[in-house]
C-alpha cells in the first residue's frame, strides 16, 4: 500500500486499508500488538519500526479504505515530508508467558496462592505445588 509522510520526527505516516483488511486484522485479534515497517523508493527497509496509533472513524465510500496513521522515530531524517512509502504492517509477537488454568490454581487461608502440577501419567494426581503471596483480585502465580 502507498503512503505519504505527514511530519518529521517522530514521522507520521498515513495510510489507507480497505474494510476486508480492518476485519481480518479484527478477527485475527491483532489490535493493540502491530507494528508497521516502511520500504523506501529504492526498496530497502527503513531501520526504524513503528507503532500503528490512529484509525479513522470514517469509511471513504468511494475507495472502501478507512485512514490509519503509524507513527516512526526519525533521528536521521531519512524519511521527509510528502516522501511517498510502502508500509508494511506485522504483528508483533506476544510476549511469551506461562498459561496456567484457572482450576489449577487455589487461594489458602493465609492468601497464598497454590498452583498444582499434574503429573503426565496421571492427569488427576497433584504431583506438586508451589506457593506465593498475591494481593487481592491478582492473578499471577509462580510455578516450583
Amino acid at each position: 500500500m502507498l503512503a505519504t509522510v505527514v511530519q518529521d520526527d517522530p514521522m507520521q505516516v498515513l495510510f489507507s486499508v480497505t474494510q476486508r483488511e480492518m476485519l481480518e486484522a479484527r478477527d485475527s485479534e491483532v489490535t493493540g500488538k502491530v507494528r508497521a515497517r516502511v520500504r523506501l523508493a529504492n526498496g530497502s527497509l527503513y531501520s526504524e519500526k513503528g507503532r500503528v496509533d490512529f484509525l479513522d472513524v470514517q469509511v471513504n465510500p468511494r475507495t472502501d479504505g478507512q485512514t490509519v496513521r503509524a507513527m516512526f522515530p526519525n533521528p536521521d531524517d531519512i524519511l521527509t515530508s510528502g516522501q511517498t512509502v510502502r508500509v508494511i504492517i506485522e504483528e508483533k509477537g506476544g510476549d511469551k508467558v506461562l498459561v496456567i488454568p484457572q482450576s489449577a490454581i487455589a487461594i489458602d487461608q493465609n492468601r497464598s496462592l497454590r498452583v498444582r502440577r499434574l503429573a503426565k501419567t496421571t492427569p488427576s494426581s497433584s504431583a506438586a505445588s508451589s506457593s506465593a503471596p498475591t494481593a487481592r483480585g491478582s492473578r499471577s502465580s509462580r510455578t516450583a
